[in-house]
């Protein structure tokens, strides 16, 4: 009878093994500078704590060939013919191995190794079958032939916790671990030809570990099973100071007795292929379809299903997936859109979908709730300023990555897209303390400011990295905050000149070739200087000052510019600059915007005349177009006393003004 042998990865327990008289070659565990052989005696409890404690996972190597020899020569000597299955070839050289071994015992014609193209279950079902027809008395080509056959048909999959695992052990690729991970899935891994990776098929729950506000990624949806009063959520966050945010994607669930799908096939809403029929692509709903926002009724559509959303206190809408991203590979070139009534294709659409999407969102938050619409957006295209703010997309926690935020931020303002941001922390891969308060400290004063990851890296909360983390978080954080009423400002001078909050200093500095590619540094208007530390280790900073006198904001000492000076910046400063001749308006520490009224405003003034403006409404809707709105005007002469002018009083006062003054 043939001889049926397989190396460890099959994953069949001791009674199977026993039942079809299959033999195991162990592969090696390698964990740190211990090696271990696969098999019952491996503590997997232990393994993962290794591997959490070390931030790593422990490798593994193909058997070794005096192992595979061992295992095979009592069944060469007995002049038995051997089939052995081995791991994916493309995971390991496990069946290399193998060979090599028969080879050494001269058995080559008598050894028959397949590759699986597979691991796990997969070889597991196909080494069963062998020891099956081994039993029944088949010949070694026979078997091979069938199993031949069989392998293109097997498909391997599982779900796991988190793909920190694999993507850490290099089984997976960045990418695969982003998308398993961006809204909390267990993803499931397949393995198919040979290969592993993410599917982007699974939807299921598992233990209702996924708790979506959305039932199954239904948009303008809930989940009643767990939210069974819709609106008792967001008023509980609106309590602590939370205003909710939701993510709604354009891809919709093609289901009959869906709302939104049937009343989109009704109206013929959708998107169509070639041949006038719905055009069907996968997205987290599974199977979706997409609405054509080039043709305003459909914006309409979309927009007044806002409402439902918006009535039980939603803030604001994140629109993602809004390419459109799909599943199963771009959408084709052909499919059928509309720009208004004209009827064009996806080539000539797809960069405009994300815009008019976002368009449908900004015109459904304001129609329903007269409040200026907070919508942000994954796609985007030249206007969508008008209409969303944007980030830089999913970067990964690299000090690259950090680097590359501060021209990302300042080359968008220049180019209109003031109100935009970056990931804090980074989106994909693992977040040290070190690399989470810098970027802190660097992103403090861009105008969106959030710390957000995926699923399946490291918690990146403050308090996950300890307290000091926490402080330094708190305390640029609370900055912020401070700052709130400059920076509004800026949003809006924006309106009137164009100019973006975070700017590159070449902007008011053109004629000095010193920051003409001086990317890490930005200016926050005019008169503030932000010199953050961006590489890993570093406790001093660079800091070129362009011309004029600047003053130290954390330590009010006057330094001139058109220089460089090499700061110190222990873990806890990033170095500030306020220009000579400023009034910044600030506020008291606070914890949210809404938690007390602003009846103080304090100026931050530095040596030397200079005139302000400053502007004061409710910040939420747009009584300030009807004139409900206050413009101070503060002039400081060069003793820095100031004298405040009201050029228009139709909004409550500040109950008091302060004048603080830096450098003196």
């Amino acid at each position: 009878m043939i001889k049926i042998i397989s190396d460890s990865t099959c994953d069949l327990s001791q009674e199977v093994l026993e039942k079809y008289d299959i033999d195991i070659i162990p592969l090696h565990i390698v964990k740190g500078n211990e090696e271990l052989e696969d098999g019952p005696a491996i503590d997997i409890s232990a393994l993962y704590k290794w591997a959490d404690e070390n931030k790593t996972t422990p490798k593994t190597s193909a058997p070794s060939i005096e192992t595979a020899m061992n295992i095979m020569r009592p069944y060469i000597e007995a002049g038995r013919e051997i089939i052995c299955f081995s791991i994916s070839g493309e995971m390991s050289t496990s069946g290399n191995v193998i060979r090599m071994a028969a080879e050494e015992l001269e058995a080559e014609d008598a050894v028959t190794v397949i590759d699986s193209r597979n691991l796990s279950t997969g070889i597991g079902l196909l080494v069963v079958e062998a020891a099956i027809m081994a039993a029944d008395g088949k010949s070694r080509e026979e078997i091979r032939n069938r199993i031949s056959e069989l392998i293109p048909k097997v498909r391997a999959s599982f779900v796991v916790d988190t793909l920190v695992y694999l993507y850490r052990g290099g089984r997976c690729s960045a990418v695969s671990a982003l998308i398993g991970g961006a809204l909390a899935l267990h993803p499931m891994i397949v393995v198919k030809d040979g290969k592993m990776d993410a599917s982007k098929k699974y939807r299921g729950k598992i233990g209702k570990v996924i708790i979506d506000y959305m039932d199954n990624f239904k948009v303008f949806t809930w989940d009643e099973e767990y939210y069974d009063k819709k609106g008792v959520l967001c008023d509980k966050m609106e309590q602590l100071g939370f205003k909710p945010v939701t993510i709604i994607d354009p891809g919709t669930k093609k289901e009959d007795g869906y709302f939104m799908y049937e009343e989109g096939v009704e109206k013929g809403y959708f998107t169509k292929d070639t041949e006038g029929n719905i055009y069907v692509n996968e997205v987290w709903p599974g199977e979706s379809v997409f609405p054509d926002f080039g043709r305003k009724e459909v914006r309409d559509w979309w927009a007044d299903h806002h409402k439902e959303l918006l009535d039980m206190g939603i803030r604001g809408i994140w629109d993602d997936m809004n390419e459109p991203a799909s599943f199963r590979g771009e959408l084709p070139q052909d499919v059928q859109f509309h720009d208004e009534e004209r009827q064009t294709t996806h080539a000539e659409i797809h960069n405009v979908y994300g815009h008019n999407m976002s368009r449908a969102t900004y015109a459904g938050i304001r129609k329903h709730t007269g409040k200026r619409p907070f919508v942000i957006t994954r796609a985007c295209y030249a206007g969508s300023q008008k209409y969303s703010t944007v980030w830089t997309g999913d970067n990964q926690s690299l000090w690259s990555h950090l680097q590359m935020m501060v021209p990302q931020i300042c080359n968008l303002g220049m180019s209109g897209f003031t109100f935009c941001g970056a990931d804090v922390g980074g989106f994909g891969a693992d977040c040290t303390p070190e690399l989470l308060s810098r970027w802190v400290e660097a992103a403090c004063f861009s105008p969106l400011f959030r710390n957000h990851s995926c699923q399946g890296s490291k918690r990146q909360e403050p308090w996950q990295f300890g307290d000091e983390v926490v402080a330094i978080n708190r305390k640029y954080i609370e900055l912020r905050y401070k700052f709130l009423p400059y920076i509004y400002d800026l949003f809006y001078k924006e309106l009137e000149t164009g100019l973006p909050v975070m700017r590159p200093l070449v902007l008011h500095y053109a004629d000095d070739p010193e920051v003409r590619n001086l990317n890490g540094e930005f200016l926050v208007g005019e008169q503030m200087l932000v010199a953050p530390v961006l590489e890993q280790g570093a406790t001093k900073k660079m800091v070129y000052l362009p011309e004029g006198v600047w003053y130290d904001y954390w330590t009010g000492e006057k330094l001139e510019g058109k220089q460089y000076l090499l700061r110190e910046a222990p873990i806890d400063v990033c170095p500030i600059y306020i220009k000579e001749g400023s009034i910044l308006p600030m506020y008291d520490v606070c914890q949210y915007v809404g938690e007390k009224p602003y009846t103080t405003l304090h100026l931050l003034t530095t040596p030397g005349a200079a005139t302000y403006e400053h502007f004061q409404d409710n910040g939420t809707d747009y009584a300030y177009e009807e004139g409900a709105y206050n413009l101070y005007q503060f002039t400081m002469d060069k003793d820095g006393n100031v004298v405040t002018d009201m050029l228009h009083e139709n909004y409550p006062k500040y109950e008091s003004i302060c004048v603080e003054t830096l450098g003196k």
